[in-house]
């Protein structure tokens, strides 16, 4: 699906991150996402990327 015919901005899109869980997902799993998205959004913020 493309978003932008639906006029989401280009900025929004890049930006942004889509994440599917089922049902064979566990606390564990979710946990870990959580951790390392902190763990990159810090060092993208640190390096300004």
């Amino acid at each position: 699906m493309c978003y932008l015919q639906y006029g989401t901005p280009k900025e929004y899109i890049n930006g942004s991150i889509r994440v599917t869980f089922g049902h064979n997902n566990t606390k564990e799993d979710v946990n870990s996402l959580l951790n390392s998205l902190e763990r990159n959004v810090k060092e993208l913020r640190q390096n300004k990327l």
